[in-house]
């Protein structure tokens, strides 16, 4: 701060701090390290090219290094950003053909919400990256950095249906680099600011490596655009708390009917309909078509080594939205300002939960499709034990609620499913 008292004035009204230190300070002038350059515009400062310095040469070399690992992160995130375009397009062509949108009725979705989800990808890949989560933890204690890495609210246009977005994904990420590149200046010209972030923003040694930013952009975006169709499809996503599915199948307890998940579960977590997060079982239920399996579509979100999104993401991810906001799907997704690692709501799945007090079918479930509200009575073909046909209702395919068990509790104790009763 004292060197830049003294020195300010010389440096005239164009160059800002990081290049006037690199002016005043070092071999390299000159150099524009406040601007995103591919050449060597802002080199790389070497311990050798100091060391003879009879006083400050360590204080020098570090604070060059920071200023050429900050230039550094901002154009690799910017590069980045721009080579994601195909990731992200392939990604959602996929849900599309997979899901088969409908034309949706309501109002449309602001464009922003795109680019929100897109954004929120460097927050999901910080978790497997401690320099990424360093450094994004330290960017509130300047006052614009945030908005210039999460530029919520800078892409104009609306879209009605996922099948268009596709088309969209150059102008979102065009936002965003461009939002990047402008904050680049704001950080290496300020002498307040750039001291602000560098504090604790681990540049001092080794900036992170974005090489797989991209997949994680894209899964960040997938999380959203899934949850968002199967929520204009109709679907809920269903929870039985506390319930190991593939446990309930295997150690003993009576059932009325097999779930399909005695074998265990896949390396993603899956099995027949339903997805297990180590506490939580989930599913997936259409009120149209209650007993189709989503089995399928599940293994073609989840597998894989790029996996469209994960069952942590969807699931438990929709399950976290709904209980901080307080509302059941529809919700845009979110970041903590004072710490951008923390995202929300990429997943706006409705979460309902079943019990086992109750024929339920769900315990609570606001917004609740009208079809899947309420429902006098289940019966059940293909159970343990039955080999009769029967035109009963069956339950959802993902039902893990009271009418499992055979000593089902409370109001299912004088009801059973497997009566082959047409209702």
């Amino acid at each position: 701060m004292h060197w830049w008292s003294a020195n300010q004035n010389d440096c005239g009204e164009t160059d800002g701090f990081a290049d006037c230190w690199y002016s005043k300070k070092t071999k390299y002038a000159p150099s524009k390290c406040d601007q995103l350059n591919t050449d060597p515009a802002c080199e790389q400062p070497k311990w050798s090219d100091f060391q003879s310095e009879s006083q400050n040469a360590v204080q020098d070399f570090y604070v060059s290094w920071v200023i050429w690992n900050t230039q550094g992160f901002f154009l690799d995130l910017y590069t980045a950003i721009g080579g994601a375009d195909q990731t992200v397009q392939d990604g959602l062509s996929s849900i599309v053909t997979l899901l088969d949108p409908p034309q949706e009725t309501g109002p449309p979705k602001p464009l922003e919400y795109v680019l929100d989800a897109l954004t929120f990808g460097l927050s999901l890949y910080s978790e497997g990256s401690i320099l990424t989560k360093a450094l994004l933890r330290s960017a509130p204690q300047t006052a614009s950095l945030v908005g210039k890495l999460f530029p919520s609210g800078t892409v104009d246009g609306e879209f009605s249906d996922w099948s268009q977005v596709s088309g969209d994904v150059g102008k979102v990420t065009d936002a965003w680099k461009n939002s990047v590149a402008s904050g680049l200046p704001d950080l290496q010209n300020n002498i307040t600011t750039f001291i602000s972030f560098n504090q604790q923003s681990g540049l001092s040694g080794i900036r992170p490596s974005l090489d797989d930013l991209e997949n994680h952009m894209s899964q960040a975006l997938n999380t959203y655009a899934i949850s968002d169709i199967i929520n204009t499809q109709g679907l809920v996503a269903s929870r039985a708390v506390n319930t190991d599915v593939h446990a309930l199948q295997t150690n003993g307890t009576k059932l009325e009917w097999d779930t399909g998940c005695g074998s265990g579960y896949t390396q993603w977590g899956v099995c027949d309909t339903f997805f297990w997060d180590g506490t939580d079982t989930y599913g997936l239920t259409d009120p149209e078509h209650m007993t189709k399996n989503y089995n399928d579509e599940l293994n073609a979100f989840f597998n894989g080594t790029n996996p469209l999104t994960t069952g942590t993401l969807l699931f438990t991810g929709g399950l976290q939205c709904a209980q901080s906001t307080g509302k059941n799907g529809g919700t845009a997704p979110s970041i903590n300002s004072q710490d951008p690692t923390q995202y929300n709501c990429l997943s706006t799945l409705r979460i309902c939960t079943w019990t086992y007090s109750t024929y339920g079918p769900f315990q609570d479930c606001p917004n609740l499709p009208a079809n899947n509200a309420v429902l006098p009575g289940f019966g059940v073909s293909g159970c343990i034990g039955e080999t009769g046909d029967t035109s009963s209702i069956d339950v959802p395919h993902a039902y893990l609620g009271g009418g499992i068990l055979v000593d089902a509790p409370g109001d299912w104790a004088s009801y059973s499913t497997c009566d082959n009763i047409d209702y």
